[in-house]
């Protein structure tokens, strides 16, 4: 039994991803570091749900909502950005850490094998120095400044490809991947 699985977000789920990013440390790395306002988040919500250039992902584990992942700014079968916040669960830095790595693989992993993406970027606050990181052993390369004080990460097909059956992939193994609600399954 795998111990993670990305799933669709669920129309219920509104107030635990308002809760995850209204925590502290989420909203410094943010590009709107305030408090968002609960109305506020409801109407995004709405929209952002039924945004057929999103997706919306939580990633479990252990049965327990841990992350959420979001796709936007979705090109079918060309491009998206992503970006994800984790939630307050994990126990310890080691914890937090596995949790990150997870969902960078399991992301990327999905933009390609069930987006079928060309390309899939991100946009990282330049202080942000672990999860910098964290995207350059994945494999994410730099793609230019991004809005002000922010670095832009790009990361191919080809370069998925290359990397997929490496050590970091590996991860993958303990990772299930729920069918979208659209049917599409994810490949092999």
């Amino acid at each position: 039994m795998s111990r993670f699985r990305l799933r669709p977000v669920l129309p219920s789920e509104r107030a635990l991803v308002y809760e995850w990013r209204n925590d502290p440390a989420v909203r410094r790395v943010m590009s709107n570091p305030h408090v968002v306002d609960q109305e506020v988040h409801k109407d995004w919500w709405q929209t952002a749900i039924a945004d057929p250039r999103r997706r919306m992902m939580i990633l479990d584990d252990t049965n327990v909502p841990a992350a959420f992942i979001m796709f936007f700014d979705l090109k079918p079968g060309l491009s998206a950005s992503w970006g994800f916040y984790a939630g307050a669960s994990q126990k310890s830095r080691a914890d937090l850490l596995a949790m990150w790595v997870t969902v960078e693989v399991a992301a990327v992993a999905y933009a390609f094998a069930h987006l079928r993406l060309e390309e899939l970027f991100c946009e990282t606050r330049e202080t942000n120095s672990k999860v910098l990181l964290l995207h350059d052993r994945t494999g994410f390369v730099d793609a230019g400044q991004g809005q002000r004080g922010f670095i832009r990460k790009c990361f191919t097909r080809d370069r998925y490809e290359l990397l997929r059956n490496g050590p970091i992939f590996a991860q993958l193994s303990d990772v299930v991947f729920e069918d979208d609600p659209g049917g599409v399954r994810i490949a092999d």
